[in-house]
């Protein structure tokens, strides 16, 4: 009697009548089939879910060898042809006797953690997806120093969070705005790690004050001036105002015109008085 393989296709899976088969359904392997009777006995044909196998030889141990033809994953039953003295006898059926699995394969990834930005308090999350088989762990490292220098983040206690799935989430500080996140996955088959990931973290206590141009005359405040300074300049300006005389201040004329257009009525006074005495002057001779 054969009991069921369990094997990779093109891989070899030795085995006897008795055990049980398994297979990939990729590649085809090799099961090794033990004589179930005496010497005289031909195995003729195997197939697997009825489609033959390939190759098949006698190893003179024994056992018999067949290469499993391709078939998707699961189990499948095997027949086995025989011949006794070279007389054909009743095939055998060996149910659920061979089990194809898939492919050993290390990860890969097939997205990347993004760059996440949040406010203070706020949590971000960190993605990734994988394929492999069998499924990979997948681990979380975190970066203080722009990537120079990575640490697992299970070692961290100031890092909470999930660190064996395929996302990653952390809450937004101060502190961490700037940290890089990535990931690793492994299993069996090999290791890879994903690209990293920045955090950015909004701080709502940093105030941005935009600047705009501004046409014309300005008048500016020194930024430590005080009330008291303002009404002090205030009541400067209204003195300064006062003394001006009425009719400059309503022609706008500034204090320079006051000595001005005295010495100019002063010249003008000056010359009546000449204009006067030449007149009489003139009137003596006559």
């Amino acid at each position: 009697m054969m009991r069921s393989l369990v094997g990779t296709q093109g891989d070899p899976a030795e085995a006897n009548l008795t055990d049980p088969l398994e297979g990939n359904p990729e590649d085809k392997s090799e099961a090794n089939l033990t004589d179930p009777l005496e010497l005289g006995v031909v195995v003729t044909a195997v197939t697997f879910d009825g489609i033959g196998g390939s190759n098949l030889r006698n190893n003179r141990d024994g056992t018999w060898s067949v290469v499993t033809p391709a078939h998707d994953v699961g189990t499948v039953d095997v027949v086995l042809a025989w011949t006794y003295d070279g007389i054909a006898q009743n095939p055998i059926t060996y149910v659920g006797g061979f089990t194809y699995t898939k492919n050993l394969s290390a990860p890969v990834f097939l997205t990347n953690p993004a760059n996440q930005r949040v406010e203070i308090g706020e949590t971000a999350t960190f993605t990734v997806t994988t394929e492999a088989h069998p499924d990979p762990i997948v681990n979380w490292e975190v970066s203080h120093d722009a990537g120079a220098t990575w640490t697992p983040i299970p070692e961290k206690a100031d890092e909470p969070g999930l660190a064996e799935a395929q996302s990653f989430s952390v809450v937004g500080s101060a502190t961490n705005s700037g940290y890089q996140y990535r990931a690793t996955a492994y299993n069996e088959s090999g290791r890879v790690t994903s690209l990293a990931a920045s955090l950015s973290v909004n701080d709502p206590t940093t105030e941005v004050v935009e600047t705009k141009p501004v046409t014309g005359v300005t008048e500016t405040v020194p930024q430590n001036s005080s009330t008291g300074n303002s009404n002090n300049t205030a009541k400067a300006n209204s003195e300064k105002k006062s003394n001006v005389a009425p009719e400059l201040a309503a022609t706008g004329a500034t204090d320079f015109a006051g000595p001005f257009l005295g010495a100019v009525l002063a010249a003008l006074i000056g010359l009546g008085i000449v204009v006067a005495r030449l007149v009489t002057r003139h009137r003596a001779v006559r």
